[in-house]
């Protein structure tokens, strides 16, 4: 049981930095494309 809620935070984890590293490539993503316009 123990095992089962440590092995499911961490997948939580997993998941929230996915988002968080997606969220950061979206912002940096409209950033370089701001810069291509000038």
């Amino acid at each position: 049981m123990q095992y089962d809620t440590e092995k499911n935070s961490i997948q939580g984890a997993e998941k929230e930095n996915i988002h968080k590293k997606m969220s950061i490539d979206i912002l940096s993503g409209s950033v370089n494309r701001e810069q291509l316009r000038d």
